[in-house]
């Protein structure tokens, strides 16, 4: 048996498919993960073979910029990010191809890469989604506020749909009225937790959740000494990370790590940052600020008082599981989704968009993430029902054989 799981998009989105991997190979299985070159360093981290496919392109810079041109209008940067992904497909289709001819399943991401290759060489595949509100629903047990919603998204649909079916029709298969078809009608793999985000009755029985997926960390991985001398003296520190955002140099970044600094700097609270990169040429002269790049959110939580973040979805599993709160500052789509549902959970204060930030909110929200001590017990508590629930990813494991058998 060998799986092919082509997953396209930036190291947030490829993150729980390295755990998918990681998985699969543990239980025997011939496991690639097809991947674009700008992420190839991140997946040799995991000692899971790789494939590297089209042109390297961050993905999640990319998109930090179309969403900055769209000026806050979300349905016009949602259109443009899916073009931006439908053409990192068809610039890989060809190397997808060959890799989909030598393998017996495919596991199609949110990118939806691979699908349409499998389609023409009639290969099997399931899907997996990180995003519970692409779960259809059952045409006849929908809520009246669920039949508007998709009545509006229908609207929508004939300019979403149009690049995807240009690029179908180059690939040599059928056009599709609506995105869904592209899901799998044997097995849509959703990898949360009914702790964080309870299942809808009416979810089609194709859909399967399975509690969250975690990377392993490597055995020899240590952390730095003066990261830890920071981190283990003293009061525990905030981490601040911002993903692609904070690794961004432009104008609006350097912005936004001007207004967090201070404002920590402010309140004298101890700060362990990732990104910014650039803005870190001088020593902190208070010792209330490191900076440590990329370092393990399963470790580096583990020391922290609380999370400042974007609201990625692995950074959400990560801060969940380590039964901290978390002030979020969503930017991209489904950011906005995980910042709504932890505030949901209470375990979060009201996230700050990012257009909406500025010194005087974020003091008062960062104010309210330390001192409110409901989202601690919230949050601990979440954790210990998380450490209850079965094996994530061996129940994916145990439902993609079940699936490969029939």
């Amino acid at each position: 048996m060998k799986i092919l799981i082509p997953a396209l998009g930036s190291r947030g989105d490829v993150q729980p498919y390295l755990a998918l991997g990681q998985a699969l190979i543990s239980a025997g299985i011939d496991t690639t993960i097809a991947i674009n070159p700008a992420i190839e360093p991140v997946a040799r981290e995991y000692n899971i073979p790789v494939k590297c496919v089209g042109k390297p392109l961050d993905m999640g810079t990319v998109a930090l910029e179309i969403m900055d041109k769209s000026k806050g209008n979300w349905l016009r940067g949602l259109i443009a990010i899916m073009k931006l992904g439908v053409e990192l497909m068809e610039d890989a289709s060809s190397d997808l191809e060959l890799l989909i001819k030598s393998c017996d399943l495919l596991i199609a991401t949110d990118c939806m890469a691979g699908i349409a290759e499998a389609q023409k060489l009639k290969k099997h595949w399931i899907s997996v989604t990180l995003q519970h509100v692409r779960i259809p629903l059952k045409k006849n047990e929908r809520t009246f506020k669920e039949k508007i919603t998709g009545f509006f998204w229908s609207m929508g649909a004939p300019f979403m749909n149009a690049s995807i079916n240009r690029y179908r029709k180059k690939v040599g298969v059928n056009k599709i009225k609506d995105i869904n078809e592209m899901l799998s009608e044997k097995l849509i793999l959703l990898p949360l937790s009914p702790v964080f985000v309870p299942p809808k009755p009416n979810w089609i029985a194709s859909a399967r959740m399975t509690g969250f997926w975690t990377v392993k960390i490597s055995e020899e991985w240590e952390p730095d000494e003066s990261l830890s001398s920071f981190v283990l003296s003293g009061e525990k520190p905030v981490v601040v990370t911002l993903g692609v955002m904070g690794l961004s140099n432009h104008d609006k970044a350097r912005e936004t790590a001007k207004i967090v600094l201070d404002v920590f700097r402010k309140i004298k609270v101890k700060v362990v940052v990732q990104g910014w990169n650039d803005l870190y040429g001088e020593k902190d002269k208070d010792n209330l600020v490191y900076h440590c790049g990329s370092v393990p959110h399963t470790w580096l939580f583990k020391h922290a008082k609380a999370v400042m973040f974007h609201g990625g979805f692995g950074t959400t599993v990560s801060v969940l599981q380590a039964g901290i709160p978390s002030l979020v500052i969503p930017h991209l789509i489904d950011q906005f989704v995980w910042a709504g549902q932890l505030f949901k959970a209470g375990v979060s204060p009201k996230p700050i968009y990012q257009y909406k930030l500025n010194a005087e909110v974020l003091e008062e929200r960062l104010c309210e993430l330390l001192n409110n001590g409901s989202l601690y017990v919230e949050a601990e508590r979440i954790k210990q029902e998380l450490g209850k629930e079965p094996d994530g990813l061996q129940k994916a494991v145990d439902l993609i054989k079940k699936v490969v058998k029939t």
